[in-house]
């Protein structure tokens, strides 16, 4: 069984029985510490969990064996580590005085009792010499306001992390059988190699070339409607206006669609042919022999004009066109040469890439602990918005901790290197 163990409201770690017996044996934890597990409700003493562990003594041994220990460190001994059935090891400094607090023991019958000493001794509530013959523990750390710890989170796994600006998405899978109430991501930056900065620019070059492509095709296709346009406008104004029919009248642009063309000149004279074609239609069909006089009289020759004065305007149109959809042609065999250039670049850094990232891991410039408060149910799947602060020139790294604050579970591959130390 795994015992979580706090000192000062802090986790220190998560240990098994053995090693746990093994650290407070060598002193890295201490009787003062606090343990729990799953059997238990509230945080719980390590002197608790030695007691648990420990076969019972009859009263008179556990006595006799302190004093013994007690009057050695008396006589001259600077530091005297004892062990009591139930209590746990504590140093005794000869001529010190500690608190008394409590030892197990057992009665007539054989059955486990909890007495303090002082009731053992006869006296109550007061500090005794070290050569008494009294057992003193130390008085015990106050326990966390928390009743229980935030459970290990071995069970919990980084599926995929997305850096945006600002913030990261994590995406965190709980593999394991039971719920955990809320998780820690630490969040470790670090400088990104020079390679890796270039090797990202050149991708939104790369992106950039293929919107670029894009955009320049669709400029070559309304050039080519226009060209088309404007040569069908053309062969309607180069005919004598006497051969006209109805249907050539028809098919000349309205005064708006001149404009549309781009070009004011041949916008104005567009629309002043147009406005004179309608004329000449409306009257030439009339019933009127006056009207349909004018219209052949004075309307006629006024349309042959202007048709002839929008055929230079026409043919400049076109060839404007021509020239501006070849520099478009040739802007996209610039682009794609440079896009040749740039794979080639991407192709003999992208083999380095990842060793020259292993080794820029390797330095963290900062980090930071942010705990995400939200519970997640075994076999679940949570995507969770952190904030960070990553500047330019930056990487980030994202792993999750335990209850002992290590590393548990890593950002997937190509994000993380290996486990970083609490």
């Amino acid at each position: 069984m795994k015992r979580v163990v706090i000192r000062d409201s802090h986790i220190v770690g998560t240990y098994d029985d053995a090693t746990l017996l093994a650290l407070l044996n060598a002193g890295t934890l201490r009787l003062g510490d606090h343990y729990w597990d799953e059997k238990t409700a509230t945080w719980r003493p390590l002197t608790d969990f030695i007691g648990a562990r420990a076969p019972a003594r009859r009263l008179g041994a556990i006595m006799a064996r302190a004093a013994a220990l007690l009057l050695a460190a008396a006589c001259g001994s600077a530091a005297t580590w004892w062990r009591l059935r139930g209590t746990g090891e504590v140093p005794v400094t000869g001529g010190a005085s500690v608190g008394v607090q409590a030892a197990t023991g057992t009665d007539a019958d054989g059955a486990p009792r909890t007495e303090s000493p002082a009731a053992i001794a006869g006296i109550e509530n007061k500090t005794l010499p070290v050569a008494k013959t009294t057992v003193a523990i130390p008085t015990q750390a106050t326990p966390p306001s928390n009743d229980k710890p935030k459970p290990a989170q071995s069970g919990l796994a980084i599926l995929n992390v997305e850096v945006f600006e600002g913030e990261a998405a994590v995406t965190v899978q709980n593999n394991g059988t039971e719920t955990v109430d809320g998780f820690d991501l630490r969040l470790k930056y670090f400088a990104l190699p020079a390679e890796k900065l270039e090797f990202d620019r050149n991708e939104a070059a790369i992106s950039a070339h293929d919107a670029g492509t894009a955009e320049r095709a669709d400029k070559t296709k309304v050039l080519d409607a226009i060209v088309a346009a404007l040569n069908r406008n053309l062969n309607i104004v180069r005919a004598d206006v006497i051969t006209w029919t109805p249907d050539h009248i028809k098919a000349l642009p309205t005064a708006e669609q001149w404009k549309a063309f781009g070009d004011m000149k041949l916008g104005e004279a567009g629309a002043a042919l147009a406005a004179t074609a309608a004329s000449f239609s409306s009257g030439a069909s009339s019933t009127v022999p006056a009207v349909r006089e004018k219209a052949l009289t004075q309307v006629l020759p006024e349309l042959g004009r202007r048709s002839m004065e929008i055929r230079p305007l026409l043919e400049a149109a076109i060839a404007q066109a021509g020239t501006t959809k070849g520099k478009v042609l040739a802007e996209q065999n610039a682009a794609e040469a440079r896009l040749a250039g740039l794979k080639q670049a991407q192709r003999a850094v992208e083999p380095r890439l990842e060793a020259l990232l292993a080794e820029a891991r390797k330095t963290t410039l900062r980090s930071e602990v942010v705990h995400v408060d939200a519970p997640l149910e075994a076999g679940l799947v949570q995507r969770v918005l952190v904030k960070h602060a990553k500047q330019a020139g930056e990487g980030v790294l994202v792993d999750l901790r335990d209850a002992g604050g290590r590393s548990v579970a890593l950002s997937p591959a190509g994000q993380s290197a290996a486990p970083a130390s609490p």
